[in-house]
């Protein structure tokens, strides 16, 4: 079985689901999206996970860091525009 890419959008509540996936069986977090330039430099650093700016970005499929699912951890009022 090939193992999922996981890229996690936000990182407020997001880092707690950067630690579940971490637990995950034939899946790992291999990209991170955060707006916040603090948040985002501080997340790819604590989880050596790279990073990028934007959903858009992390969407990218010419991407180095190409996803296979994406948890969108940014607040639900976003999701269904984010999802669209």
């Amino acid at each position: 079985m090939t193992e999922l890419r996981v890229g996690v959008v936000g990182m407020g509540i997001g880092q707690l689901h950067l630690r579940s996936w971490q637990k995950v069986d034939g899946a790992s977090a291999t990209a991170i999206a955060e707006i916040d330039d603090e948040r985002r430099s501080n997340a790819a650093s604590d989880w050596g996970v790279p990073a990028v700016v934007s959903l858009d970005e992390l969407l990218d499929p010419d991407s180095p860091n190409r996803v296979d699912v994406v948890d969108l951890c940014t607040p639900p009022s976003m999701h269904e525009e984010q999802i669209v």
